[in-house]
């Protein structure tokens, strides 16, 4: 019983006040949305000082197989991004971009600076992009993981894996975010947008 009381008071879930007991800690969860327009920032609200922060960058010639396929880069190099988003002071998840490089010059470089993926990409010029196709899973998270996100062995993230588009349709971002599971609540709503898949013929 106090090695299991132990563990969730590392997580944060409980606290021992001497002489009272032990209490579960009030906090709330980050209701995250996933819609066409998928903004951390819009979810966290303008009062709980979301950032991104970027922990490597690198421009990779021949990128794996998946990320070709989503971005149809065909023989174009992409722009890989690894990260962290805080928001109120905690850190809740650990991402993987990919992005055309053609299209994002420099977003590296903006990013450190804004700690903002749209206000970078704004820096550019890209001032508006849509989700077009998102898949959720959970699992366990890697050492990694747990090391970035500040978690225990065996705790559990929600991973989204998705695609955003420019408005002409030109594929910008391809993405692997794996949330904290104890902060994170995700509302998915899609309506009718959709990515076209191959068997769709343009308009």
């Amino acid at each position: 019983m106090r090695q299991s009381i132990a563990s969730l008071a590392e997580d944060g879930v409980v606290e021992t006040k001497r002489g009272r007991g032990t209490f579960v800690v009030p906090h709330k969860l980050l209701v995250h949305r996933i819609g066409v327009r998928t903004r951390l920032s819009n979810s966290a609200g303008p009062d709980d000082g979301s950032a991104i922060r970027p922990i490597s960058a690198q421009v990779v010639a021949q990128p794996p197989r998946d990320v070709v396929t989503h971005l149809e880069l065909g023989e174009r190099p992409a722009l890989q991004m690894e990260t962290i988003a805080d928001v109120r002071g905690t850190t809740i998840a650990r991402a993987t971009h990919w992005f055309d490089l053609a299209l994002t010059p420099d977003l590296d470089v903006h990013l450190r600076q804004t700690r903002s993926i749209t206000k970078s990409l704004r820096a550019l010029g890209i001032d508006d992009y849509v989700r077009t196709w998102s898949v959720v899973s959970a699992r366990t998270a890697t050492a990694e993981e747990a090391s970035h996100l500040n978690l225990t062995p065996g705790a559990i993230v929600l991973v989204v894996r998705a695609v955003d588009a420019l408005l002409d349709g030109r594929l910008l971002q391809f993405t692997s975010t794996r949330f904290r599971a104890d902060q994170v609540e995700l509302d998915i709503d899609l309506g009718t947008h959709r990515a076209r898949g191959p068997d769709d013929v343009a308009d």
